[in-house]
């Protein structure tokens, strides 16, 4: 009786093992296939100093460009002008009559 036992348990256990094998040949199979998509540490490495060096050169850059307060200034001296040159040419007609 015990002996009958063993031999049903033997035989579960191998059926599990079986389909556990199969799932890790599973596993295996599709970390094969993306591995190769995958980058390496050295590739990540890289391009950790490729976007550093990237952004040194873009802060440098953005350095050298105008700020806000220069650019609020010439737009208050370009309407300015565009403000004093209307009222030039709305004074014009007064102007030649008196010349």
């Amino acid at each position: 009786m015990s002996e009958a036992r063993v031999n049903r348990l033997e035989a579960e256990i191998g059926e599990r093992l079986r389909r556990v094998e199969e799932a890790v040949i599973r596993i295996e199979a599709t970390l094969t296939a993306s591995q190769p998509h995958l980058a390496t540490k050295a590739e990540l490495a890289d391009l950790h100093a490729e976007m550093a060096t990237g952004f040194g050169d873009l802060r440098a850059a953005l350095a050298d460009k105008p700020g806000k307060a220069f650019l609020a200034t010439a737009i208050g001296i370009l309407l300015a002008a565009y403000a004093v040159g209307s009222a030039g040419l709305a004074a014009l007609p007064v102007v030649a009559k008196l010349v």
